[in-house]
């Protein structure tokens, strides 16, 4: 089922300009889509009303062809979604594997069962051979494969 933005307008505070206005679209189960444009055209705005981060100010956010109900959006979220942000967001004194596993572990998956799931993320990701090592360790690069290892482990839709 779709995720879906019917005409939806977003600005920060009353005053400000508009980041995004009348946006329609529609995300299909694994389907993969580009946000395209330059800094500041309202890509993050509209991931973030995707995610359930954002309530828009005007239109509508609908998931399975239901109205979002902005009460229970973090509900919704922690079960079908995962983020990785444009800067990495990790433990540095644990492991990747730990890393990996951690929003498993968070949902309260036992231990060992997350950090084989977190290993078959890692090496997914290509940075399997790098599961023991602290994360203060790894270049940007591994560490965001680490933070995107960590996301698909929790199985988002």
């Amino acid at each position: 089922m779709p995720l879906t933005l019917r005409a939806v307008s977003h600005r920060y505070r009353d005053g400000l300009p508009w980041v995004v206005r009348g946006v329609d679209l529609e995300v299909a189960d694994g389907e993969s889509v580009a946000l395209m444009g330059p800094s500041g055209s309202g890509k993050t705005t509209i991931l973030s009303v995707l995610g359930l981060l954002t309530r828009p100010a005007e239109g509508e956010v609908l998931l399975d062809g239901k109205l979002v109900a902005w009460r229970h959006a973090s509900e919704l979220r922690t079960a079908q979604f995962s983020w990785v942000f444009q800067t990495a967001n990790a433990l540095l004194r644990r492991s990747a594997i730990d890393n990996a596993a951690l929003q498993l572990i968070a949902r309260g998956a036992q231990a060992d069962a997350a950090r084989s799931t977190a290993i078959a993320e890692l090496e997914r990701v290509g940075v399997g051979h790098l599961a023991e090592r602290p994360a203060r360790l790894l270049s940007g690069g591994e560490l965001q494969r680490v933070c995107i290892a960590r996301a698909l482990a929790a199985a988002p839709r």
